[in-house]
């Protein structure tokens, strides 16, 4: 496959995103659509969420009935995931609940300023895999 894209993060992401869905859609391969493939891939259940008023979106994975995580991008990109690979600033992944018994979210992971979205995505998903290992 050939993969018209401005850098190789890019590239990267795009043969990652289309290789495993194999849809034929050229869809514009940004952090927020391979984020969520890599955790499909190891069947950590996300979604995409936000307050479209306010410009936000992020990630969201359930950790419980009332925990859950919350992942965008951080530094330049804070509050976003719509970004191309090669804008990444780091990501930062909260977890918070819905339950009155846990009164401050908990940042599990601030990669601000990691340029490498494939390290800083693997380092997420390791951080992933120990909370929700714990919380099963």
């Amino acid at each position: 496959m050939e993969f018209d894209a401005p850098d190789a993060d890019t590239a990267t992401a795009h043969a990652y995103v289309e290789c495993r869905t194999d849809d034929g859609n050229d869809d514009e391969v940004t952090a927020g659509v391979l984020l969520p493939a890599v955790l499909a891939d190891l069947s950590i259940q996300s979604r995409r969420d936000g307050h479209l008023s306010a410009g936000s979106t992020w990630i969201s994975v359930p950790v419980d009935a009332d925990g859950y995580i919350l992942i965008s991008g951080s530094g330049e990109m804070e509050n976003e995931i719509d970004y191309a690979p090669a804008e990444h600033h780091g990501w930062c992944v909260v977890c918070d609940s819905d339950s009155g018994d846990v009164p401050e979210p908990v940042v599990l992971h601030d990669g601000s300023g990691c340029r490498d979205i494939w390290a800083d995505t693997a380092a997420v998903v390791e951080t992933m895999r120990r909370l929700l290992a714990d919380a099963r």
